[in-house]
């Protein structure tokens, strides 16, 4: 799992990571932005712009420490670091992941298609890693920067129509319209899921200060691409988009599709570190659009 996480966003929330599954497999994080003079999809395990053979140096050093350092070989807490660090190492020192993270490699003609601000360059950069192999890729929208002019996100509490008419949607079609035409030519829609949602809608009434505050109740989410069927609508929200009017649906439910769609088998039951049993996933598969 390799999300293309957005920079100083806020604090570390739970659930980003694996749990009790172990740190070896946590997902690698990418804490700048594609596309900036700051990007180094590196800095996690390494200092920026560090030298290959210092980098080398802690590579040898860290294999040293490892094999004078066997008696913690039993403890749960070291168990998952090994592949931890070689996936961290991997993803600096290895000629494919370097190519994978080189946005300029790609034409200018490609970059402008997907809009040359913060969003658009996550998107490139995720069909980059989708095509080189990697399984799950995770872009977050960015609080600055959007459009290239350095106003907030999504969160619009204020000013909300202003932002969303001049950066917000403007800079999200283009970049999501492109993403699906470049994975469509290149044979990769038809086996690659893209999901486009957040963690929460909008409240049915703009506020004072002429934004949308946040609103848990209802909200939408789009699905394109491997296992889902194009053009299609499950549920609705009454006419004020405060509440499910009919075929309400949870998270676990669209979990659930993204199962589906993998072929995971939903029955799935995993052991914690006291062997107790977790349920893969307790929804159901959106049938609607499948």
């Amino acid at each position: 799992m390799m999300p293309v996480a957005m920079g100083p966003n806020g604090p570390e929330w739970p659930g980003q990571f694996a749990g009790f599954l172990g740190s070896a497999h946590d997902p690698y994080r990418v804490n700048s932005y594609a596309g900036e003079p700051t990007f180094n999809p590196g800095a996690v395990a390494s200092d920026p712009g560090l030298p290959s053979g210092r980098l080398d140096a802690r590579r040898s050093l860290l294999a040293e420490v490892s094999r004078e350092a066997q008696h913690l070989e039993n403890r749960a807490a070291t168990r998952g670091l090994d592949p931890h660090y070689a996936k961290a190492f991997d993803m600096v020192a290895s000629p494919a992941a370097q190519r994978a993270f080189d946005l300029d490699t790609e034409p200018d003609a490609l970059k402008e298609k997907y809009g040359r601000h913060t969003f658009g360059q996550q998107c490139l950069l995720a069909r980059r890693l989708v095509e080189a192999g990697v399984r799950i890729v995770q872009i977050n929208w960015p609080r600055s920067n959007v459009g290239g002019r350095g106003r907030a996100g999504y969160d619009t509490h204020a000013n909300g129509f202003q932002l969303i008419e001049n950066d917000l949607y403007p800079a999200t079609d283009k970049a999501f319209a492109a993403l699906f035409d470049d994975l469509h030519q290149r044979g990769l829609l038809d086996e690659t899921l893209v999901v486009f949602f957040n963690e929460f809608g909008r409240t049915p009434k703009v506020n004072a200060a002429s934004g949308r505050d946040h609103w848990p109740f209802v909200y939408s989410i789009l699905l394109g691409g491997g296992g889902v069927k194009g053009g299609r609508i499950a549920g609705a929200s009454d006419r004020t988009g405060s509440y499910p009017a009919s075929d309400p649906y949870k998270p676990e439910d669209l979990l659930a599709t993204f199962y589906h769609c993998l072929g995971v088998d939903q029955s799935a039951v995993l052991y914690d570190g006291l062997n107790r049993p977790h349920h893969l996933i307790d929804g159901n598969p959106i049938t609607a659009l499948l």
